[in-house]
């Protein structure tokens, strides 16, 4: 059967194909011509998810991440991939059904035999599928968890590997940064993330280690308060222009804080914090927090009628509903309420019929309830002020407000990735039974998802080096300059190569003409028209044959 390389291979270009599922490959090389026209030497069978197994063994027992380092590091000096500034971020994947619970490590798994010696290694566990924050917004399921970093250079993967399901995503940034500092060789590149980044703990270590980052600062209550005088306390604002993927300008504005880390011992790190204001953004949470506020006024004016009713008959329920109701709203900052009672006294007739000269009759108390309440308006107007501000940290005191916000735009690089994993069904749901080939997959999906980046990278590249766009990937033949490669690979999607054999006649073999699309992209990725010829396929073939 095929080697664990050729297996890895097979498994990428059907991912390619968009054949997500191991025990699917055997039944698409029967079907299609892909894999027997990349290994004519196998037949469908060798395909088999059994032996697509071993090879996720071999490689979770050898180590994806020292395969990762083996193939990413040859392929930023290969590509001219700049590493010098670096963005991560993590996401999860559900997993349906019960797996497998492995607590044995590594090196007491079996591994096929023709696999590489296993490199001394510390040994160690499978990832653990269990439930934990769903970002699919699927809290019912175990999950795996899965970190990226990507090089703001065309969004190239430099590492990526699954996580235990219940991971806190703040245990991981140091973590992914040693990491890529060892493969990259340098520890002076830029570190973007999330929030989550800036916590003190992860900024002191990566400063400590001589690096760089930049991350929007967490919206805990004390940070809030900050930002508040910050924003409330400055007069002159920086205007920044900023062009939207629509093409719409648009100007944000923003201006620099001095910030101090302080370390456990004492020891103080001087950063800068820009604080920045989407004006979209803005818009959007005011007219949001409009219609907060409306909701509860709206339940405030009509709460008098249910006083002293059913459930509200205590102090104690009718300042319940008015905190749930707020907590509903999110409104509890920005009005006060007082809650009042009045007893009066009426006479009740104790006893049957109508009442006579001699009835009797018991006073009741009679409680009736009020609520007073009244808007905070200096607090609404100050979040309306702070709605859309939004504060970036950062120890790189060369970075003006402008190169902030460029910069941390460009982290939907490794959200694209994810979006691609899933929305191609890669890995949403995962379709493997045991942790430790789940760990392993991923690496194989690394790999493809290097592929992918690094043909979109060289078409963007040549045609911004071309001045000329790509016409006719688009509809109504719209131009693209930084085309997908998914659109690029469909090109080819009718390209077949037909034999006909004729009674009395030699066999015949008749390949698809290639349209001038086609041979746009094929000269936009460096490659011959010749490999689409039927003389390129006979010797290609020969050559695998005498190999």
């Amino acid at each position: 059967g095929p080697t664990h390389g050729e297996a890895v291979a097979g498994m990428a270009a059907c991912l390619l194909q968009g054949i997500c599922a191991l025990y699917r490959m055997e039944q698409f090389a029967a079907e299609e011509s892909v894999l027997c026209t990349l290994f004519p030497q196998y037949d469908a069978k060798a395909w088999h998810d059994d032996h697509l197994g071993d090879t996720l063994d071999a490689i979770w027992t050898f180590g994806p991440g020292a395969l990762q380092g083996a193939v990413t590091a040859p392929l930023l000096a290969s590509f001219g991939v700049r590493v010098d500034q670096i963005h991560y971020d993590t996401t999860s994947f559900k997993v349906f059904g019960r797996y497998e619970v492995e607590d044995e490590p590594a090196d007491s798994l079996d591994t096929a035999a023709d696999s590489p010696p296993t490199p001394p290694a510390a040994a160690r566990l499978p990832v653990r599928l269990v439930p934990g924050h769903s970002k699919d917004h699927r809290p019912d399921l175990n999950q795996v968890k899965g970190g990226l970093a990507v090089s703001a250079d065309g969004g190239v993967p430099l590492l990526w590997e699954a996580q235990d399901g219940n991971r806190a995503d703040v245990s991981t940034y140091v973590e992914y940064w040693l990491k890529v500092k060892e493969l990259v060789g340098r520890s002076d590149f830029l570190f973007v993330g999330d929030c989550k980044l800036a916590t003190q703990d992860n900024l002191l270590a990566i400063i400590q280690h001589q690096g760089r980052f930049l991350a929007p600062l967490p919206g805990y209550a004390g940070m809030q308060r900050q930002l508040e005088e910050w924003v409330l306390t400055n007069t002159v604002e920086e205007l920044i222009p900023w062009r939207e993927v629509s093409g719409k300008e648009r100007w944000y504005r923003g201006f620099r804080r001095a910030y101090v880390l302080v370390d456990p011992v004492g020891r103080q790190y001087p950063c800068d914090v820009h604080i920045l204001c989407n004006p979209r953004l803005q818009d959007e949470k005011q007219a949001n927090l409009e219609r907060r506020l409306h909701k509860t006024q709206a339940f405030l004016e009509g709460l008098p009628k249910r006083l002293g009713k059913r459930a509200l008959k205590s102090r104690e329920a009718i300042e319940q509903l008015l905190e749930a109701v707020m907590k509903r709203y999110h409104t509890r900052d920005f009005v006060t309420y007082h809650i009042t009672s009045t007893a009066t006294m009426r006479k009740r007739y104790q006893g049957r019929g109508r009442p006579g000269a001699r009835a009797s009759y018991a006073e009741i108390a009679e409680v009736h309830w009020t609520v007073e309440w009244q808007w905070l308006q200096a607090t609404i107007e100050n979040a309306k002020l702070l709605g859309g501000y939004f504060p970036l940290i950062t120890n790189d005191s060369t970075l003006t407000t402008a190169t902030a916000l460029s910069i941390y735009k460009e982290q939907y690089h490794p959200e694209q990735r994810f979006k691609w994993l899933k929305g191609a069904g890669i890995l949403a749901p995962v379709l493997l039974k045991k942790p430790h080939r789940i760990e392993a997959f991923f690496f194989v999906v690394g790999l493809v998802l290097q592929l992918l980046t690094l043909i979109e990278r060289e078409a963007a590249r040549r045609l911004a080096a071309s001045g000329k766009p790509l016409i006719g990937l688009k509809p109504n033949r719209l131009p693209d300059y930084r085309p997908k490669t998914e659109a690029l690979l469909h090109v080819f999607r009718h390209l077949t190569v037909t034999q006909v054999i004729l009674a009395e006649h030699p066999a015949e073999m008749i390949i698809t003409p290639l349209n001038v699309l086609q041979t746009r992209v094929l000269q936009l990725m460096g490659l011959d028209e010749s490999i689409y010829t039927l003389d390129y396929l006979s010797r290609t073939l020969a050559e695998m044959d005498s190999s």
